[in-house]
């Protein structure tokens, strides 16, 4: 009797256990975290590491590997400058260029929770089209985002 009361017991736990799997675990964070998580509190560098078009995986070329994202926040602003080199550069570029310079913010639901949409405004005060973040850990960032050919662009970068 005492072996199939260990028995059942056993199998309780492993089918309660099994049963919770993953699912309980939050991936949402508060819109702080989530600033904290891009910048770093001050500044924080993201160096891209792949990029897909329409679905595509682009090759990067050497010079395209050395895109990043710099997100910095201080008291009266938050920017976020994208750093690189366009698509078909060459070899011989050696300074990168700022591609985009914006100040960017977080929205949050009516629980704290930020949303996965990254609202930019460029320096003549234009909204452009947002980054919507589909990842971000404390080491990586997973961003989608239209360009101006109407191209889905899904990019990441790691920390």
């Amino acid at each position: 009797m005492n072996k199939s009361f260990q028995f059942l017991f056993l199998f309780i736990l492993m089918a309660t256990l099994y049963s919770c799997g993953t699912g309980d675990i939050s991936k949402e964070f508060t819109k702080t975290q989530a600033v904290m998580l891009l910048s770093s509190e001050e500044n924080k560098t993201w160096v891209r590491v792949s990029k897909t078009e329409n679905g595509a995986r682009q090759e990067l070329t050497a010079c395209e590997q050395e895109n990043f994202l710099y997100f910095a926040i201080s008291a009266s602003d938050s920017i976020l400058y994208n750093v690189g080199e366009l698509p078909g550069c060459s070899e011989a570029d050696t300074q990168p260029d700022t591609l985009l310079r914006a100040t960017w913010s977080l929205s949050q639901n009516i629980n704290l929770i930020a949303t996965d949409t990254l609202f930019l405004t460029d320096e003549n005060s234009k909204s452009l089209p947002p980054y919507i973040i589909r990842q971000l850990t404390g080491r990586k960032l997973n961003i989608q985002f239209t360009d101006d050919n109407s191209n889905v662009i899904v990019e990441e970068y790691v920390y």
